[in-house]
């Protein structure tokens, strides 16, 4: 067992790889026409009514024209698979449904953790109205990994309003790696909710990012348009971190550097062009680390700040030696021109600006949240940490660690566990899927009530 964060993440790192084919092949592929067909009336039937409306009916009415779309490679095979296996997973002969169920479970503690009602109210903040989770699915080829389809997606594409959330197969056995989720789901899903969030962050960037442009040695005007271009990723870490705590960079770190292969952990500290040569809408991979220590040293309420950003940076130390950063792609210029950068510059200064951008993030005071910041609504704090250490607790006794958490406090205390000792991996795995079972039936998007007895009778 190890507290050094560079030894457990190293050892979770080669316990992980030896056991995930990270955008590999697993589980059933997506069914012929006629088969999809039934497998969407009969799916349709187990998902909670109030998808009905906003999910199901668009996708039972638009699945003839999304198949032909595809097989006319106007759109991706995949993105239908995800569409309808969101819906047909959820059949209970379907051979990854258990896992589906736990998935589904995370995905609503971690959404509405952001958009419950009740929450947004008691930091008066407006309600959205219909809110509802995403849905999921796995992917039967995981090349493109872990992704998300956003609500404001859906409606174009569908007239639904509900998104939905995709991993590779191969992650379905290891829920673990679900920490990532509180990206996707607590991060993308939320910043897309409301409304204009993302432009008015980056409406902000140009003055906070004033004082660091010229040591970042970029062109005057591009270190705003680079964070511009990377806010939905951005935004959606931080998020991310309010609702996992520190445990996600962490996570982050083992996820990233065995997704990048190699033969040892070590984290990239280059963006280059993707797709139609844009560059990649992830911040750099170091920089996310420091994305995240920028949004660390605003937990208020949380006094573990210190001791995290110590790890974090031991992290950084050791997986990337690099003094340069990379950057080598297009970034947007207005809805159709173009802007292309080639540029080698400093990693300290870029750090800094990474880390000023996350405290922008988790502090600034928007119209989108009715003059707030994400804060009040979310954040990780004491509190938070004291449920972490009583499921860390019940798993080093053995115990069970059902509902001694929610479901981001399960995965932040279980991923804590693993990387302080990864020959813990199975029964911390164990016992987390147990958790998310439970998490599973009493979860008050997916559950079903128990009826009122008048009389229990007792075993």
């Amino acid at each position: 067992m190890t507290t050094d964060p560079v030894a457990g993440t190293g050892a979770l790192w080669k316990t992980l790889t030896g056991r995930v084919d990270f955008f590999g092949v697993a589980g059933p592929a997506m069914p012929d026409d006629k088969t999809l067909g039934r497998l969407l009336h009969d799916g349709g039937q187990l998902l909670p009514h109030g998808y009905q409306d906003p999910y199901i009916g668009p996708v039972l009415r638009a699945a003839p024209r999304l198949l032909a779309l595809a097989r006319a490679g106007r759109i991706r095979m995949s993105s239908v698979e995800i569409v309808t296996g969101a819906i047909i997973q959820h059949v209970p002969d379907w051979p990854l449904t258990h896992e589906l169920r736990r998935f589904v479970a995370v995905i609503s503690n971690l959404y509405r953790s952001f958009l419950d009602a009740a929450r947004r109210e008691a930091a008066n903040i407006p309600a959205l109205a219909g809110s509802l989770p995403p849905l999921a699915a796995f992917q039967h080829d995981g090349s493109n990994g872990p992704i998300t389809l956003a609500s404001d997606l859906i409606a174009t594409y569908l007239g639904g309003s509900v998104g939905v959330v995709a991993l590779p197969a191969t992650f379905a056995a290891h829920p673990i790696l679900w920490t990532a989720l509180a990206h996707e789901t607590g991060g993308h899903d939320i910043t897309h909710a409301d409304v204009g969030l993302l432009d008015q962050l980056a409406a902000l960037l140009p003055g906070v990012l004033a004082p660091i442009e010229a040591d970042c040695k970029l062109p005057r005007g591009i270190l705003a348009r680079l964070w511009a271009h990377w806010m939905d990723e951005a935004a959606a870490d931080i998020y991310a971190l309010m609702n996992a705590g520190p445990a996600f960079i962490e996570n982050a770190v083992v996820l990233l550097t065995a997704m990048g292969g190699g033969e040892a952990p070590r984290l990239r500290a280059e963006s280059r062009g993707a797709g139609a040569e844009l560059l990649d809408p992830h911040p750099t991979d170091i920089l996310r680390l420091h994305l995240g220590l920028g949004a660390i040293a605003t937990l208020d309420f949380y006094s573990g700040r210190a001791r995290a950003s110590t790890r974090i940076n031991a992290l950084l130390e050791a997986f990337c030696p690099d003094t340069e950063i990379v950057l080598n792609g297009a970034l947007p210029d207005g809805p159709q021109r173009l802007i292309h950068v080639e540029e080698t510059v400093p990693r300290e200064a870029m750090g800094r600006a990474a880390e000023a951008v996350g405290r922008l993030i988790a502090t600034a005071c928007l119209p989108a949240l009715d003059g707030k910041s994400i804060q009040h609504i979310e954040t990780w704090d004491d509190g938070d940490e004291r449920a972490v250490d009583a499921v860390r607790n019940g798993l080093a006794a053995g115990r069970s660690i059902s509902g001694l958490g929610d479901d981001a406090q399960l995965l932040a205390a279980a991923s804590a566990a693993v990387i302080d000792d990864a020959d813990g991996y199975d029964p911390v795995t164990q016992a987390l899927n147990q958790a998310l079972d439970h998490s599973f039936h009493t979860d008050p998007v997916w559950g079903y009530p128990d009826p009122d007895q008048m009389y229990v009778r007792y075993r």
